[in-house]
């Protein structure tokens, strides 16, 4: 087949959920669209550096895949990667993601003697979810593992999963160039951050993520350890240290990677109180902003969320927001409304009550489920 032919590509509908489990093969016999709307306002900006940062895990990943299985590494071109970044935005904008013919007839990536092309979708920041799908599937394995293949380029488009269920897309296109093509092909990603810390640890998969995206080493120093796995559904978790200052970044599936800052008044709350086993896996970084000097930070436990306030009027407490007195309190408005709790929920009788600063207790009655403010 030359390069300037493309097989015919035949099309399918998938439901949103379903098309977020799908992948793409170039040359292969599949397109996809799903029935999602999109907007200009789905699309997120990350720096330069924590784009190349994820290239680069993203061709580590691979790489060492197929080291697996005998064959070369795969270099990178910068100059193919912007075509698969525009490829990437392009189904992004669309709301569906296909194939398109730019990874075979765009003027930057001639020369090659052998093509192919693979798309994925992560719903959180885990790259290594992209490379998880396409080596579940036949057909994207058979590209991923091509033996003619010896160059690539990786595109990534980051969304917010508002109108769209996607955190990431990533494209990427497989060649093999011998005395043509780019000039820039070299074996890392060109800016890259690198796997191997200059603490000896490596910062991989879903905790570099999260360790890149809220500021790396410039705000949390160097790990520690190396990530360690075997938590609650299937989680992980690094230490890092800056000046003394100690992050523990969590990861699970349904939250992706967060930090903890261990000895921050919540932080020490979390821990004391069973860590991921009772409290969960936060969702976010602490953040402050709040009434009164406040900070908060949310945790999930298999889908079951609980928001921890700090005040230096009330210290730390949490609201479980998934429970009857949890959604009163969002409903009069949190902090802002009710104020801080300054109890954990308590029974009392048939009642279970939190007290809260503005003087107000939030009980839920047991038996009917009525729930009052007094």
């Amino acid at each position: 087949m030359s390069q300037n032919t493309m097989n015919q590509i035949g099309s399918f509908s998938l439901s949103r959920r379903h098309a977020g489990l799908a992948a793409l093969v170039g040359l292969g016999t599949l397109a996809v669209s799903s029935a999602a709307q999109a907007s200009s306002s789905d699309i997120r900006t990350v720096s330069e550096q924590y784009r190349a940062a994820d290239a680069q895990r993203l061709l580590d990943l691979v790489n060492e895949y197929r080291a697996e299985h005998g064959l070369e590494a795969l270099r990178h071109s910068a100059t193919v990667a912007s075509v698969m970044d525009n490829e990437a935005k392009r189904q992004f904008d669309q709301g569906f993601f296909s194939h398109g013919t730019e990874f075979l007839n765009n003027p930057k990536v001639q020369g090659y003697s052998f093509v192919r092309e693979v798309i994925a979708l992560s719903y959180n920041d885990d790259i290594s979810q992209l490379l998880a799908f396409w080596k579940s599937s036949p057909a994207h394995n058979a590209a991923i593992l091509a033996p003619s293949a010896n160059t690539c380029g990786i595109g990534l488009c980051y969304g917010y999963g508002n109108n769209l269920p996607w955190r990431v897309l990533g494209n990427m296109g497989i060649y093999r160039y011998d005395t043509d093509g780019p000039s820039d092909i070299q074996n890392t990603v060109s800016g890259a951050s690198t796997a191997v810390q200059p603490s000896g640890f490596k910062v991989r998969d879903g905790i570099a993520a999260g360790y890149y995206r809220d500021g790396g080493a410039a705000r949390f120093g160097e790990p520690t350890m190396n990530e360690r796995g075997g938590l609650l559904d299937g989680g992980a978790w690094q230490n890092f240290n800056k000046d003394g200052k100690i992050h523990t970044f969590m990861w699970s599936n349904y939250t992706g990677a967060h930090p903890v800052f261990r000895q921050g008044a919540i932080g020490r709350f979390w821990i004391n109180n069973g860590c991921e086993n009772t409290l969960g896996y936060p969702t976010m970084a602490e953040q402050g902003g709040l009434v009164d000097g406040g900070y908060y930070q949310v945790f999930n436990k298999s889908g079951e969320r609980s928001k921890v306030l700090w005040s230096p009027a009330t210290g730390v407490h949490s609201v479980y927001e998934n429970g009857a007195i949890g959604a009163e309190f969002a409903r009069r408005g949190f902090e802002n409304g009710v104020g801080y709790p300054t109890t954990e929920e308590y029974w009392d009788g048939i009642f279970v009550r939190q007290n809260f600063s503005g003087g107000q207790v939030i009980s839920w009655n047991s038996f009917t489920g009525a729930v009052s403010v007094a």
